[in-house]
């Protein structure tokens, strides 16, 4: 998956080994999740356990193990990615949406399509951003992060408007979040 050298492919394996011990999955699982997130990310093999520490800080925090989030965090980082979303808060955005009781499989699925609803907004969405002074698009989830943009999306206070700009699926992971904020950046900076 990118990481040939025996040197590269043996810091992934052994931060995929400590990681499923202690993730509640097994090494394949674990591995194939960590040099996703490392490809995603262009980060090289040396980060590896740095990056399974945060898989096992997202399960320590939410209601999540790491085989869950393991099977499913491919379906996220490269979007997030590609925004420049740091991991550190799509990590705290997992765990607070899973601490609040949604399943992982769906919280991250959710996560992903608020994403892809904050960075690409519809000309209503625009439209009722502006109504509160907002304005919301890929540029500022580049620039001012996940957090940062919800912040932003938290002006929006009808919830009709919210549920426009968002839509059901988003709404199920984004509400928590607008609703507990300073509970993300506590996450963010765990």
């Amino acid at each position: 998956a990118g990481f040939s050298s025996a040197a590269e492919a043996s810091l992934v394996l052994k931060a995929a080994s400590l990681g499923a011990t202690g993730g509640f999955s097994d090494i394949n699982t674990v591995a194939n999740a960590t040099t996703s997130v490392l490809n995603a990310y262009g980060l090289s093999a040396d980060k590896a356990g740095a990056l399974v520490d945060g898989f096992i800080q997202t399960q320590n925090d939410g209601k999540i193990v790491l085989d869950e989030y393991a099977r499913n965090i491919g379906k996220l980082a490269p979007i997030a990615a590609s925004l420049g979303i740091p991991l550190n808060e799509v990590n705290g955005a997992i765990a607070a949406i899973t601490a609040n009781g949604l399943p992982a499989e769906i919280a991250i699925r959710a996560l992903r399509s608020g994403i892809d609803r904050l960075a690409a907004p519809t000309k209503e969405a625009n439209e009722i951003l502006s109504k509160y002074g907002v304005q919301i698009d890929a540029n500022t989830v580049a620039n001012e992060g996940l957090e940062g943009s919800l912040k932003k999306l938290a002006k929006v206070t009808d919830k009709a408007d919210l549920q426009k700009l968002i839509g059901t699926e988003a709404g199920q992971a984004l509400a928590p979040l607008l609703n507990d904020l300073p509970k993300l950046e506590r996450l963010i900076l765990n």
